[in-house]
């Protein structure tokens, strides 16, 4: 349970940064809309991340799973197993979801530019 802890947690930290970020760019530098392009683009990015991580998902086969981020729990000691067949759909989300929220940050930085 601790790597469910660890994944939901590098999430928010990695919206939280994108968002501070942002918010720094727009207080201290001129108006740019290419930065507020980047920082909303960040926010989606990242709250759909979230979204993915938590949001309990349906089987191809018509079984409900629980939320994707627990299948991190397979990572622990004990491992904590989860359904066949929910276990590579929930994989596959977490997975998309890490990415997305982790890509937040870097959405933002990529569109800082230092000739503003």
């Amino acid at each position: 349970m601790v790597w469910v802890l660890v994944g939901v947690t590098a999430a928010v930290l990695s919206v939280l940064a994108a968002m501070g970020v942002g918010l720094v760019d727009e207080l201290r530098r001129p108006p740019s809309n290419v930065r507020r392009m980047g920082t909303g683009l960040a926010l989606v990015a990242g709250f759909a991340g979230i979204w993915l991580l938590v949001t309990p998902i349906t089987a191809a086969d018509g079984v409900g799973c629980a939320a994707p981020v627990l299948v991190l729990a397979e990572y622990g000691t004990p491992p904590v197993l989860v359904a066949d067949g929910c276990s590579d759909p929930m994989r596959l989300n977490a997975v998309f979801g890490l990415v997305c929220a982790g890509l937040s940050p870097v959405a933002v930085l990529a569109t800082r530019s230092r000739r503003d």
